[in-house]
């Protein structure tokens, strides 16, 4: 019992505190190099960057959170209302990716990201409210 017991509450004494630290990871994580929201639901790591033309650009993050250039990713953007998205497509260039249409005008738009690791690959979807000013 004593064998059973002891790791157990060990594992738990170390888990425990991050867990109350962090409960479910909703914490808000600082921002990419370039000032943008990072995506950490994909590896590597996609930092969603507005630019000043209201594109965006989608950066990929090494180990360090530091700028490297985009593989295979396939992204899509829907924006603003439900009812009548924008949608935004992504083109490569500068080994960045760059939307082909610009966000809805607004401050507080509903964003929903696509990626896929390669063309054809299982869809990860991330979802957030992106505060324009």
């Amino acid at each position: 019992m004593k064998t059973i017991f002891l790791p157990t509450l060990a594992a738990l004494i170390l888990i425990l505190p991050s867990a109350i630290a962090h409960p479910g990871h909703h914490h808000h994580s600082k921002p990419g190099p370039n000032g943008g929201r990072v995506l950490g639901s994909v590896t590597p790591h996609l930092e969603f960057v507005v630019r000043k033309d209201r594109k965006v650009q989608i950066v990929a993050l090494d180990d360090e959170g530091k700028a490297t250039a985009i593989g295979k990713q396939v992204v899509r953007v829907k924006s603003g209302s439900r009812s009548n998205p924008t949608i935004l497509n992504f083109r490569k260039w500068a080994g960045k990716l760059v939307s082909d249409a610009r966000l809805p005008e607004g401050e507080d738009i509903p964003i929903t990201v696509e990626i896929q690791a390669e063309k054809g690959a299982p869809k990860t979807t991330a979802k957030f409210s992106l505060d324009v000013k």
